[in-house]
């Protein structure tokens, strides 16, 4: 568990000005044909259309059309993510977008009032379910609902300057040392702070992140900041 530190509260960033390419919609053939998933420690139920959650990941196709438990049963069990992320990809799968309470379908200005304790509260919680709702789409092969994913994490960013420590922590627990979602974490930090801000608020970081943003500062050097976007860290989508 990360140390009880202050947030970060970094600098406002460029927005993202490319967007992954839309994957057609699925056609509706087969409305009554559910699969269920259970998910999280609680193995709470979410029941989908199964030609939405096959259409758009290759991983719960093979799965739901196997001979394997999945297929007998269509049930596929992720006891390994969160009911929040689960309910931003099955979002997603309906509708291509991800959003939440602190950001509507036209993705203009958040709710007034962010230095309200519940409203940082519910942005903490949402960038958290993003890092994890990435992670997830990573595991099954769906690089567009990642890349949204990253479009909402660098909006939150941007919209709110509010990264709560407790979120380093967890994308590290949930990637691997080349993942692009770390390196998105580390290049926001190192643009946004100086070497001894970051010596000084250690604690801040996972032992991990701190050997990666000083590699990355020696590396930027004395390079003028450039802007972040949410581009920058695309994983490839097939055509």
């Amino acid at each position: 568990m990360a140390p009880k530190t202050k947030d970060i509260a970094p600098s406002p960033l460029k927005r993202a000005s490319l967007s992954s390419p839309k994957k057609k919609a699925p056609s509706f053939q087969g409305p009554a044909q559910l699969v269920t998933f259970k998910i999280g420690p609680d193995l709470t139920e979410f029941v989908v259309h199964k030609e939405f959650a096959c259409h758009y990941s290759p991983v719960l196709k093979a799965a739901f059309e196997s001979e394997f438990i999945e297929g007998q049963t269509q049930t596929y069990t992720l006891d390994d993510t969160t009911e929040g992320a689960f309910r931003m990809l099955v979002q997603w799968l309906y509708t291509q977008k991800v959003t939440s309470e602190l950001r509507d379908d036209s993705s203009s200005k958040p709710c007034d009032g962010i230095n309200d304790p519940k409203q940082r509260e519910i942005a903490a919680r949402d960038t958290e379910d993003l890092v994890t709702l990435w992670v997830l789409a990573g595991k099954l092969i769906m690089p567009t609902l990642q890349n949204e994913a990253m479009d909402v994490m660098m909006w939150y960013y941007t919209e709110f300057s509010f990264i709560r420590n407790s979120t380093f922590a967890a994308v590290y627990a949930q990637t691997a040392p080349d993942s692009l979602l770390r390196k998105a974490f580390v290049e926001l930090c190192t643009h946004r702070l100086e070497t001894e801000m970051i010596v000084k608020r250690q604690d801040s970081f996972p032992k991990e992140m701190l050997l990666d943003m000083f590699v990355a500062a020696v590396a930027k050097g004395n390079e003028p900041d450039r802007p972040i976007v949410a581009s920058d860290y695309y994983v490839p989508v097939p055509l």
